[in-house]
């Protein structure tokens, strides 16, 4: 999000900032409606998201990484669970049905930037269908 709006012409500031106040609708619902409406924004369009999408899933990083039929890259990502917004988990909370299209990747968000205590702890370059894997990085 921070990202799009600045190639619309927005500082860093003035996106970050916006996306800001799109995260605290997240936190905040006034009712199940618009959090429903503000999940299924967000996960349908990162012009409406305020996270970086992740999932504990392997599978599900990788058929995205490989979606452009080209090379694709893992990054492994490590903070306290409880820091990471459960899009499923938050519809279950709330008495929301699951989404029908995305409900399979057991997203998970991370608010506005890949900042502390979110730490990349590996990026790997995989590529073809039967994987092949290279670590570019690793924390020792």
């Amino acid at each position: 999000m921070v990202y799009n709006l600045m190639s619309k012409g927005k500082t860093l500031e003035e996106a970050i900032e916006k996306a800001q106040d799109l995260y605290n609708d997240f936190l905040n619902p006034n009712d199940n409606f618009m959090l429903q409406r503000s999940l299924d924004d967000a996960q349908m369009t990162s012009l409406k998201s305020p996270f970086i999408s992740t999932t504990p899933s392997r599978a599900t990083a990788r058929s995205f990484a490989l979606s452009q039929d080209t090379k694709g890259y893992i990054y492994t990502i490590e903070a306290p669970d409880d820091l990471f917004y459960d899009f499923n988990k938050v519809r279950e909370d709330h008495s929301l049905p699951a989404h029908k299209t995305y409900g399979w990747m057991n997203e998970l968000g991370i608010p506005i930037q890949l900042k502390y205590p979110f730490e990349i702890i590996q990026i790997v370059e995989v590529s073809e269908v039967i994987e092949i894997a290279t670590v570019l990085f690793e924390k020792k």
